[in-house]
């Protein structure tokens, strides 16, 4: 199943998250059943409250903004894939983010854009 928070950030629920990221003890990199955590889960949809939730999440104290699904791979490999370039370019503004990371089967985020046949993707990658 999928948690609260993952269940809040993917649907663009912004009170809830903010919520949910305030109360002590949550474990905001806890992966769901699929193995995606809240970051991963909301990068694979598009919409802008979406986006606004994943900004929510990326000011969260020890999030973090490289970990990676087995199959699906990051944050940012799931959201170049999607084509969801506003948050790609949330993403590739935080200090920390591995563009290169191929923790996954699928490759790094620049094989999974190209992949996806995301061509807007690959070119902000490639700056």
């Amino acid at each position: 199943g999928r948690t609260a928070l993952a269940l809040a950030a993917v649907c663009g629920h912004l009170k809830t998250v903010e919520l949910l990221i305030g109360v002590q003890g949550v474990d905001t990199q806890c992966f769901n059943s699929k193995g995606r955590s809240p970051l991963i889960a909301a990068s694979l949809e598009g919409h802008v409250q979406v986006l606004d939730a994943v900004q929510l999440l990326l000011g969260v104290d020890g999030i973090d903004v490289n970990a990676s699904h087995w199959q699906d791979g990051t944050a940012l490999a799931q959201a170049s894939i999607q084509g969801h370039i506003d948050i790609v370019k949330l993403l590739l503004q935080q200090e920390d983010i591995d563009v290169n990371s191929s923790q996954s089967k699928e490759g790094s985020a620049l094989m999974q854009a190209a992949y996806g046949g995301q061509k807007d993707v690959v070119e902000l990658l490639l700056q």
